[in-house]
């Protein structure tokens, strides 16, 4: 009976199965697929202290393929650590790329890595930002 295309999805006629389709990948939602780490050898472990002083995270890096960030809280609850993707401007509560709550996670693989310099600054003075930043 042949197929008919509803948006990202395929669905043969008079057939109970859907396919669905991520538009951006082509690849089908459910497939395992490399998540951007899987073949990676070479990656440096760092920490900073939380503060509520704009820090550099990450300076730029030609030869990143990738970054993880991962905002730990410290013995107290700790803050939001606010990560901001830019060679240039002050990372701040009301300038950031992205907000991290504490216990949260952030991966740049990939298709979504960023070489530039990425600053953080955190909502209290309590808490650690642990960085692993790959490079091969």
């Amino acid at each position: 009976m042949g197929s008919r295309g509803i948006g990202n999805t395929t669905a043969a006629a008079n057939a109970a199965e859907v396919t669905l389709v991520d538009p951006v990948s082509g690849i089908p939602y459910g497939q395992v697929t490399d998540v951007g780490i899987v073949g990676r050898s070479t990656g440096a472990t760092s920490q900073i202290a939380a503060s509520v002083t704009a820090q550099t995270a990450l300076a730029a890096n030609a030869a990143r393929k990738g970054s993880i960030f991962v905002n730990e809280p410290g013995a107290t609850a700790g803050g939001i650590a606010y990560l901001l993707l830019s060679g240039a401007g002050t990372v701040s509560a009301a300038n950031y790329t992205y907000a991290l709550a504490p216990r949260e996670t952030l991966e740049l693989l990939d298709g979504s890595n960023f070489t530039g310099r990425i600053a953080v600054v955190f909502s209290v003075a309590n808490g650690t930002l642990m960085i692993t930043e790959i490079t091969a």
